[in-house]
């Protein structure tokens, strides 16, 4: 089998390359910088891309998340094309018609969202996102860095507050009241986003026809959903934070400083193909607070936690219970109370939570990234015995 491997520098893409190689499938790296996911139109990629497909007669194009231009050039090739999609939620927009090409199969791990899409008529599956464990379980941890990324509760990921703020003006003080209600109610639920149904009507209406939203592209109603979410999911990231770190060492990875949270020790961005594993084995407690919209899927932050053998605690995701076993292979909150007790708990019983991380990390060899793709492979080419290395 010989596969187009498009790279963007995206996430897991180092470790795809990893997997392929260990699988004996043959591949290119096709790199190539579009201005925006959603460019439907590049005609000087489309041209170098699809003789580099011809003249190698390549069986398939894989990629991480979904490229438009790419579904073109497959579709008029007649070549399949493997989009896994790690970011969620997906916006459609004007990718609709790329999307309905019968050439793609594109791997969702939120199954929430894969229903949506496939009720919509697209050619999506459902499949949990994985990762290279055979990998980090060879990285080393020297004595300095064993210091280095000590903590008693460690968060990796971003805060998301830099829109809000200019979203909302334009809105009248009833309005804003309104809203407020919304976010606070969705920030207290959960295992289920009940926001869609909080804001139809005119406050919906309100929120489209806000200023922030005249420069946007796409889907206006998607990308409301998105930037509502994650003002949500700054919320409960700041609260659980800093309640947290008035009791412990907590440590934030993230690329951007919160003055407003002093006591939280900030150590800047880790890179996610090494340094990001040590951090998770280091923490004691390694924290997963999901984007709100990302409604029933694991993230794939708390597949690499488990896969690291770190300690996940993790707010209630219905596949996370589903495939791993509360306070045997992670432990999950319910409230941000919920979370601080259990923190509490756990930071008191250093033999238990060595057991569930233990646990937690033998759990994740189910989900490794070499069978996720050999279930990838299987669904687009068909059993594994059928196909040729």
């Amino acid at each position: 089998m010989r596969l187009m491997l498009y790279e963007w520098q995206g996430f897991m893409q180092r470790d795809i390359e990893y997997v392929l190689k260990k699988m004996n499938i043959e591949f290119r790296v096709f790199m190539y910088s579009f201005l925006s996911a959603n460019d439907l139109e590049d005609s000087y990629f489309e041209s170098i891309f699809s003789k580099a497909l011809k003249e190698g007669r390549y069986e398939g194009v894989l990629s991480m998340n979904f490229w438009p231009v790419i579904a073109k050039c497959c579709y008029r090739l007649k070549i399949p094309y493997i989009a896994w999609i790690y970011d969620c939620p997906f916006i459609v927009g004007d990718k609709q018609a790329a999307l309905s090409y019968l050439t793609n199969s594109i791997f969702m791990f939120d199954r929430k969202e894969y229903e949506k899409r496939k009720g919509e008529g697209f050619p999506v599956h459902h499949l949990c996102l994985g990762s290279n464990q055979e990998r980090i379980d060879e990285i080393v941890i020297t004595g300095e860095e064993q210091k280095r990324y000590q903590a008693d509760v460690s968060f990796v990921g971003q805060m998301y507050r830099v829109h809000f703020p200019a979203f909302c003006n334009g809105l009248t003080e009833y309005e804003r009241g309104r809203l407020e209600s919304v976010l606070e109610t969705q920030l207290r639920i959960y295992g289920a986003f009940e926001l869609d149904s909080m804001i139809e009507g005119d406050l919906e209406q309100s929120l489209l026809g806000l200023p922030y939203l005249n420069s946007v592209k796409d889907s206006k109603k998607e990308r409301m959903r998105l930037l509502l979410s994650k003002e949500i999911t700054y919320r409960e990231r700041f609260l659980l934070l800093y309640l947290l770190s008035m009791e412990h060492r907590v440590a934030l990875y993230s690329n951007r400083e919160v003055p407003e949270l002093p006591k939280v020790m900030f150590r800047g961005t880790v890179d996610s193909y090494e340094e990001i594993h040590k951090v998770f084995r280091m923490s004691r407690i390694n924290l997963n607070i999901t984007l709100k919209c990302i409604e029933s899927g694991i993230p794939l932050r708390a597949m690499e936690i488990l896969s690291a053998g770190g300690f996940l605690l993790s707010n209630y995701q219905t596949e996370l219970v589903e495939n791993f076993r509360p306070d045997v292979d992670c432990v999950v909150y319910e409230s941000v109370p919920d979370a601080i007790e259990k923190v509490r708990y756990y930071l008191a019983h250093e033999e238990e939570r060595k057991e569930i991380a233990k646990n937690g990390h033998e759990a994740s060899g189910r989900f490794t990234l070499q069978k996720q793709m050999e279930r990838i492979l299987d669904v687009v080419y068909g059993s594994s015995e059928g196909r040729s290395s």
